[in-house]
């Protein structure tokens, strides 16, 4: 199914160039096989790192308005590090990190890396880049952030606007848990925190979410000695 893509949300250590590339792609594609034009139809990007930072200007070039849902409160994905324990647990960051790759190489192809003079820069300084890419391209419009997507399903008997050669593609219906301060909400957990459970529908979704989130584990299961 061409209208799900997943892209990597630590590619700029890897060299982000390929983002762009991988996203330009997929957005070439929606627009190649789509039924309308690209400025109707509806698309959502699951997180707001390095990838789907990416993700979202390449829309957003092409006209298209992307949903970029972000669990965090705030961008950057693996390079949002913060100093506590229950993030630690779920991102492979630490206090002095400085990439193993030069940032020449690491920079986005329409954005130069300026004001560091050295080339392995440390977690905060790209950190502060993604930021000012956001801030360049106006991608903060499409943030929806504390936004953590839980379902991602293929409605088989819902028509899309995309078109792969004679096939209409479905849609596909994402739902996720919006948090917000509320404390003098009489359902809010521990932190003072209200959980609303929400749903929309869209034409492509391109997953963007990592491989550093924290596992599912799924429950045990009873192996038979022999099969060990």
């Amino acid at each position: 199914m061409i209208n799900i893509i997943f892209t990597n949300n630590h590619c700029l250590k890897n060299n982000h160039s390929s983002c762009s590339i991988l996203s330009f792609f997929f957005v070439f594609v929606i627009i190649m096989t789509t039924t309308k034009t690209a400025a109707a139809l509806e698309v959502a990007v699951i997180g707001a790192g390095a990838a789907g930072l990416a993700a979202a200007r390449v829309l957003s070039r092409n006209g298209i308005n992307p949903v970029v849902f972000e669990q965090s409160s705030s961008l950057g994905g693996v390079w949002d590090y913060r100093d506590d324990e229950s993030t630690k647990k779920q991102k492979p960051m630490y206090q002095n990190l400085r990439t193993n790759l030069p940032k020449e190489l690491m920079a986005y192809r329409e954005k130069k890396w300026t004001g560091v003079d050295h080339s392995y820069v440390t977690h905060q300084e790209v950190l502060e880049y993604l930021n000012e890419y956001k801030t360049d391209f106006e991608l903060d419009r499409f943030i929806r952030y504390n936004s953590k997507v839980i379902q991602l399903t293929v409605l088989t008997n819902t028509d899309s606007k995309l078109r792969m050669r004679d096939e209409i593609l479905p849609k596909l219906r994402v739902e996720w848990q919006e948090s917000s301060s509320s404390p003098i909400c009489s359902n809010n957990d521990d932190n003072g925190t209200t959980t609303t459970t929400k749903s929309q529908v869209f034409d492509a979704v391109c997953v963007a979410n990592g491989h550093y989130a924290k596992p599912s584990i799924p429950p045990s299961i009873n192996v038979p000695s022999s099969n060990k």
